[in-house]
Parts: C-alpha cells; structure tokens; sequence
C-alpha cells in the first residue's frame, strides 16, 4: 500500500519571472472538473497574463507574447507530471488515503494516454473506473 500524498511529482520549475509563482500556477488546474485540458491551460495562462499585466501596466504587446510562450512552454515541460498530480489530488480531495502499487501503474497508464484535447471528465471517469475512489 502506497500512501496517496507522498505521491505527488515534483515540477520542472524555470523561476524566470521571480514575482510568479510557476508552482501555484501549475497547481491551479486542479480546479477544473470540465471542458479539455487544452481550454484549462489555456484559461491559466491567459489569467496568469494578466494578473502579470497588473503588476507591470507598462508591459508590452512583445512582452505579453514572451510570458505567453514562457508559460506554455511550462505546461508542456510539466504536463506528465502535472496530469499525475491532478489525480493524486483528485484522490486526496476524495478521501482516498492509500493505493495498491497495481493502481499506481495504471494511474500512469492513464497519465501517459492523456493528450491535450482529453476532457476532465472521460479523465475522472477512467481514474473513477479503476475503483479506488
């Protein structure tokens, strides 16, 4: 039996911008149950901008496109493990505590056949099916 919270995977954190906070960024697409991944990481990065935006009104078209491209290029550096987190957190908020090492492989299973487009759903449903939570 594995314990769920010591399961979470660190992230390739570039920490360029020293006033973002990549980690929480990241993490902030735990709060999405629908739509696909794509459209989530999206609306992260997009929200992410602006907040930037505020802190630096003076910021240009130039400069919104460059922590766009950082941004993204965060997400898909971190997208394996960020997917693997986002069902060990979906466990954790569920109340799962402990797994067996079989369902652990086939969490990985899932993490591997997830692309861009998967919906949260279908997502949650498979991790659902495997019947841990």
């Amino acid at each position: 039996m594995l314990k769920v919270n010591r399961l979470y995977r660190p992230f390739h954190l570039q920490k360029k911008y020293e006033d973002m906070d990549e980690e929480r960024i990241l993490c902030s697409l735990y709060q999405y149950k629908t739509g696909t991944l794509e459209n989530a990481i999206s609306r992260i990065i997009n929200e992410a901008i602006m907040g930037h935006m505020n802190l630096y009104i003076d910021s240009t078209i130039m400069q919104m496109l460059a922590l766009n491209e950082y941004l993204s290029q965060l997400f898909i550096k971190n997208l394996k493990p960020l997917l693997f987190n986002y069902l060990i957190n979906y466990m954790m908020y569920n109340g799962i505590e402990v797994i067996e090492e079989e369902s652990l492989e086939k969490i990985n299973q899932i993490v591997e056949e997830t692309t861009m487009k998967t919906d949260f759903e279908s997502l949650l449903l498979r991790l659902e099916a495997l019947k841990i939570i």
